[in-house]
């Protein structure tokens, strides 16, 4: 039997497995088929769609959105404003949404987007947008090797391989 925490507010759709340990929190909605990981947080105003697979110990934070037929790796951080797109891997220490090192970044909303069908490999970081434009893009079918850097406000188009340790 798993033993996990939910809280009162959030739904959880059937046939969504659950590792022991796992808390998922307020007004979050868990759709079918979604298998989560011991050991997860998942944090409140998360929508994750069909079919999912979170491996345990990733963290996803508040206002995410994972779209349907997705795989987050254990370790992998998904953070505030994050929009995933269906069908897209998320490897291992990869962190998704941080906030911006821009100096005049001011904890402004701002959110980081990927599109459908993009692959994003270990350790890659990506960060939110800023005042300038609100958003980092990554578009759909797109590959970020290991270590990459996406800084914020940029906006990667379609079809885009970014090789190893790349910065932008």
């Amino acid at each position: 039997m798993s033993f996990f925490f939910k809280h009162e507010t959030a739904i959880i759709d059937k046939n969504v497995k659950v590792g022991s340990g796992t808390k998922i929190w307020h007004w979050t909605h868990i759709s079918k088929g979604a298998k989560i990981g011991k050991n997860c947080t998942i944090g409140q105003n998360v929508f994750i769609g069909n079919n999912v697979i979170i491996e345990p110990f990733a963290t996803v934070y508040e206002d995410v959105v994972i779209g349907d037929n997705c795989w987050i790796a254990s370790n992998a951080v998904i953070m505030d404003g994050a929009r995933i797109g269906n069908n897209c891997k998320i490897f291992p220490g990869a962190i998704i949404s941080a906030e911006s090192q821009d100096l005049k970044y001011n904890g402004e909303y701002a959110t980081t987007e990927i599109g459908d069908n993009s692959t994003i490999r270990e350790y890659v970081t990506i960060h939110k947008g800023t005042s300038d434009k609100k958003t980092t893009i990554v578009g759909s079918n797109c590959l970020l090797m290991s270590y990459v850097h996406v800084a914020h406000d940029c906006i990667i188009g379609d079809n885009v391989v970014i090789a190893n340790l790349v910065q932008l």
